[in-house]
C-alpha cells in the first residue's frame, strides 16, 4: 500500500512540473507580426513626392526608406534590413518623419516611377536622394508634356489658319 501511494505521490509531482515547462516555450513566440515570405525578388515604385519606395502590385503595405525596409501592422511601426525580416518593433520617435507626412491615400497616387528591382533601389537610393532624382525626372517629364501640349497648340491653331484661309480664298494662288 505503501508503494501505491509513492508511486501515486511520484506521478502526480511530476504532472505538475510539465505545464510549467511547455508554457516557457509558448511565451517565446512572436505573434506581433504575421509572417510574410516574399520569393522573389520584389519590383519597386517611389511614392511621389517622397523617397519612400514600395513593393509595387502587392497587397501589404512593405517600405523601403533610408536603407531599411519598414512595415505598418495594427498600428505599430516594424524595421528589418531585409523584406523578409526578421522585423523589429519600433517606438514611433524612432520612425522616419516622412512616413507620419504621408497621404493616407497614397495608393490612389498616379506612380510615375516604378518597375525597378530591389537590388537596384538598395544600391541607389542614397545617391539618388542626395541628387534629387525623383524631382529631376518629374521636372522633365512636366517638360516634355508642356512641349507636347505647345506642339498640340500649334497644329490646332495651324488647322484653324488654314481652314480661315480657304473659307477667305487666301489659301489659293
Amino acid at each position: 500500500m505503501k508503494t501505491k501511494l509513492m508511486l501515486i505521490a511520484l506521478l502526480l509531482l511530476s504532472s505538475l512540473g510539465t505545464p510549467g515547462l511547455l508554457a516557457d516555450t509558448d511565451v517565446k513566440i512572436n505573434i506581433n507580426l504575421p509572417l510574410v515570405q516574399i520569393k522573389d525578388e520584389p519590383t519597386m515604385a517611389v511614392i511621389p513626392g517622397t523617397y519612400i519606395y514600395f513593393i509595387y502590385g502587392y497587397e501589404h503595405d512593405f517600405f523601403f526608406y533610408g536603407g531599411y525596409w519598414w512595415r505598418f501592422h495594427h498600428n505599430r511601426w516594424y524595421r528589418a534590413n531585409h523584406y523578409n525580416g526578421p522585423w523589429k518593433h519600433r517606438k514611433n520617435k524612432y520612425v522616419p518623419a516622412p512616413f507620419f507626412k504621408l497621404s493616407p491615400e497614397w495608393r490612389k497616387m498616379a506612380i510615375d516611377h516604378s518597375g525597378f528591382k530591389y537590388q537596384e533601389v538598395k544600391k541607389n537610393w542614397k545617391q539618388w536622394e542626395k541628387e534629387k532624382h525623383w524631382e529631376k525626372k518629374q521636372d522633365q517629364k512636366e517638360m516634355k508634356k508642356d512641349i507636347k501640349e505647345g506642339k498640340q497648340d500649334k497644329k490646332e491653331e495651324k488647322a484653324k489658319n488654314d481652314k480661315d484661309n480657304k473659307k477667305s480664298g487666301k489659301g489659293r494662288k
